[in-house]
């Protein structure tokens, strides 16, 4: 079996890995570098595992249904759509795999390390977007996620006097559930 192929059908495995399975088999010791540079001949360099949640089909309606209801927006109506989105940035490692890929691989599935929240310190970032402006951000301390009562009350609280009001923004959703629950419906619902 070659370099390529170990690398090809074990993209998990480590330099170290595929060396010590080619001195098993055929008793040849190759160092890392070596099959470093064999590999990236053919391509491959190793990255971090993409890390990401999976898109229902009902998400992917979603928002083809929205790019479709939209589609003749002008620039200027495009610059009073208001996008907020959140992200959490923790103390500890994260457990995310270096993985052997093509660059162009980065979204394909079977490189893509599907995550779920986990118990470790952090501090959630809340940010908004607008044509060329953007929001203050929000911190919270030790925030593992986000719920509907969560978000309603960072938006009330912070996004919707600070920027909607005063720029009669429109806003839109990326359908994560604490933005897209009931009760965050009929909380903004006008």
């Amino acid at each position: 079996m070659t370099i390529y192929n170990l690398g090809w059908h074990h993209p998990h495995w480590t330099l170290s890995q595929i060396s010590q399975q080619i001195f098993e088999q055929y008793q040849i010791k190759l160092s890392r570098p070596t099959i470093s540079y064999t590999l990236a001949e053919w391509g491959y360099k190793f990255y971090k595992q993409t890390v990401a949640q999976a898109l229902t089909e009902e998400h992917k309606k979603k928002r083809l249904a929205f790019c479709e209801l939209y589609k003749d927006f002008t620039e200027a109506d495009q610059a009073q759509l208001v996008f907020t989105d959140e992200s959490i940035f923790r103390q500890t490692a994260n457990g995310i795999d270096y993985i052997l890929r093509r660059p162009d691989e980065r979204y394909e599935e079977e490189f893509i390390h599907q995550c779920k929240q986990a118990g470790w310190q952090s501090v959630m970032v809340h940010g908004a977007i607008f044509g060329s402006n953007k929001a203050t951000l929000y911190f919270q301390v030790d925030k593992r996620c986000i719920k509907a009562v969560d978000f309603i009350e960072i938006m009330k609280k912070q996004l919707i006097p600070n920027l909607v009001k005063k720029f009669k923004l429109i806003y839109q959703c990326d359908n994560a559930s604490p933005h897209s629950a009931k009760i965050t419906k009929a909380a903004f619902a006008t």
